[in-house]
């Protein structure tokens, strides 16, 4: 599917696929096309350019704190959304239900549910969970 929700091609399995891809989908067009986002419930995948990859927030779940983060003083935290990213800063929204909300300073590319993030402060660990869903705006 593109962003509108319109079909352009159909696939063998959601195995092949991961969120930033470019390689590999199977779509003829002009443009580079991107894996946008991938959708287990329906079997969709959703492809486009690759600002569609960039996300201003996310929903983190099961957080584990090693440290006490005291979000009523602080909420500002370093953020990985993968071992070998690049941390960036982040501010930290508790939500009511034990999640939290995780506003990036600058948009980020592909993050993708189900992987983790690990918050820090001044490089030490404070703790993490597991991405579960994102903003839709950039």
């Amino acid at each position: 599917l593109n962003p509108a929700g319109e079909e352009l091609g159909r696939h063998t399995g959601l195995h092949q696929f991961t969120i930033g891809q470019r390689k590999g989908i199977g779509v003829p067009s002009q443009d580079p096309l991107y894996v946008l986002e991938i959708r287990g419930e329906t079997g969709d995948v959703v492809v486009g350019p690759e600002k569609g990859l960039f996300r201003k927030s996310a929903v983190v779940a099961g957080m584990h704190w090693i440290t006490d983060p005291n979000l009523q003083t602080n909420r500002r935290f370093g953020a990985k959304i993968r071992y070998r990213s690049t941390e960036t800063p982040v501010e930290v929204q508790p939500l009511l239900d034990g999640r939290v909300e995780v506003l990036f300073d600058q948009p980020v590319r592909a993050i993708t549910p189900g992987q983790a993030m690990v918050l820090y402060r001044d490089k030490v660990v404070m703790g993490g969970g597991w991405i579960e869903s994102l903003s839709l705006d950039v």
